[in-house]
C-alpha cells in the first residue's frame, strides 16, 4: 500500500514520531522541497 503524502504533519500521522535515525532515513528519500 503506498499513499502520497503531502506534509510534515500527514507524514508523522502515519510513522508517528520516529527517533532521529528513522527521521533522517526518510528525509533522504524525500525532495528537496519537502525537507521542511
Amino acid at each position: 500500500m503506498s499513499r502520497v503524502v503531502t506534509s510534515v504533519d500527514e507524514l508523522r500521522a502515519i510513522v508517528g514520531y520516529p527517533n532521529a535515525a528513522v527521521a533522517n532515513k526518510v528525509t533522504d528519500h524525500l525532495s528537496p522541497v519537502e525537507q521542511l
